[in-house]
């Protein structure tokens, strides 16, 4: 079995996700115009913060954002690890790779409330620091 050809979030967090590449006041503006790579580091932050937040849900009427082909090595690794924590070590038998990415989509389309409110709504600090200090204390943790 193979992995989906794209990547998608729900169409209803399709608006959030190009304002967080879009505005001016985002960590991940600069440069937005390269479209699927901002987007993805946008929803790569999604994913790491909601599996850490614990919080993903399954939805329906996806929207593609990138082709999983151009996920890096260590993208894929990150994925993989949060598969292994999810469903053991089955994760690296080639027939969980589909299951593996729906549940990095579903937390992704979790997290990227998670990344706007940090960026949009908090009010008070650098949302960049604000990022790398929560992926720090994850890290630190595991």
């Amino acid at each position: 079995m193979s992995i989906p050809r794209d990547f998608q979030i729900s169409k209803s967090k399709r608006k959030m996700l190009i304002e967080l590449v879009e505005s001016e006041i985002s960590p991940f503006y600069k440069g937005h115009r390269k479209g699927a790579a901002n987007q993805r580091n946008v929803l790569l932050h999604a994913i790491s913060l909601a599996y850490k937040a614990g919080k993903r849900k399954p939805f329906k009427g996806g929207f593609s954002v990138f082709q999983n082909s151009i996920l890096q090595e260590e993208e894929k690794y990150l994925l993989m690890a949060i598969g292994i924590s999810e469903i053991g070590l089955d994760a690296l038998f080639p027939d969980k790779h589909n299951e593996i990415y729906k549940m990095a989509e579903e937390y992704a389309n979790t997290g990227i409330d998670i990344v706007y409110n940090m960026v949009f709504k908090t009010g008070y600090g650098d949302p960049l620091l604000d990022f790398e200090t929560a992926i720090s204390e994850a890290l630190e943790k595991t």
